[in-house]
Protein backbone atom coordinates (compact mmCIF):
# COMPACT_ATOMS: atom_id res chain seq x y z
CA UNK A 1 0.00 0.00 0.00
CA UNK A 2 1.00 3.63 -0.74
CA UNK A 3 2.15 5.49 2.46
CA UNK A 4 -0.74 7.48 4.06
CA UNK A 5 0.63 11.53 4.78
CA UNK A 6 -1.87 12.76 7.82
CA UNK A 7 -1.21 16.40 7.76
CA UNK A 8 0.19 17.33 11.25
CA UNK A 9 -2.57 19.49 13.44
CA UNK A 10 -1.92 22.82 14.78
CA UNK A 11 -3.62 23.98 17.62
CA UNK A 12 -5.88 27.13 16.90
CA UNK A 13 -5.61 27.13 12.76
CA UNK A 14 -9.40 26.96 12.81
CA UNK A 15 -12.04 29.03 14.53
CA UNK A 16 -14.44 26.91 15.98
CA UNK A 17 -18.02 26.10 14.57
CA UNK A 18 -20.82 28.60 15.97
CA UNK A 19 -23.68 26.84 17.76
CA UNK A 20 -25.91 27.30 14.85
CA UNK A 21 -24.18 25.36 12.29
CA UNK A 22 -23.73 22.75 15.28
CA UNK A 23 -27.52 22.83 15.53
CA UNK A 24 -28.45 22.25 12.32
CA UNK A 25 -25.23 19.27 11.35
CA UNK A 26 -26.60 17.64 14.10
CA UNK A 27 -30.44 17.78 13.04
CA UNK A 28 -29.26 16.47 9.46
CA UNK A 29 -26.75 13.56 10.72
CA UNK A 30 -30.38 12.70 13.02
CA UNK A 31 -32.54 12.88 10.39
CA UNK A 32 -30.68 11.91 7.03
CA UNK A 33 -30.16 8.21 6.00
CA UNK A 34 -27.16 9.06 4.04
CA UNK A 35 -23.94 7.02 5.51
CA UNK A 36 -23.79 4.26 8.11
CA UNK A 37 -25.25 4.33 11.34
CA UNK A 38 -22.06 4.23 13.04
CA UNK A 39 -20.40 6.94 11.30
CA UNK A 40 -23.29 9.24 12.00
CA UNK A 41 -23.44 8.36 15.43
CA UNK A 42 -19.51 9.16 15.94
CA UNK A 43 -20.00 12.34 14.06
CA UNK A 44 -22.63 13.04 16.29
CA UNK A 45 -20.66 12.30 19.19
CA UNK A 46 -18.04 14.74 17.52
CA UNK A 47 -19.97 17.69 17.44
CA UNK A 48 -21.97 17.26 20.99
CA UNK A 49 -18.51 16.76 22.54
CA UNK A 50 -15.10 17.73 20.50
CA UNK A 51 -15.11 21.67 21.39
CA UNK A 52 -15.63 21.29 25.04
CA UNK A 53 -13.15 18.84 25.16
CA UNK A 54 -10.06 21.09 23.18
CA UNK A 55 -11.49 23.59 25.51
CA UNK A 56 -10.67 21.90 28.58
CA UNK A 57 -7.46 20.81 26.86
CA UNK A 58 -6.06 24.33 26.64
Amino acid sequence: MPRLRVPTHRPGQQTPITQHRRITLLRKLITDDAGGLRTRVAAILVLLYANRLAASCA
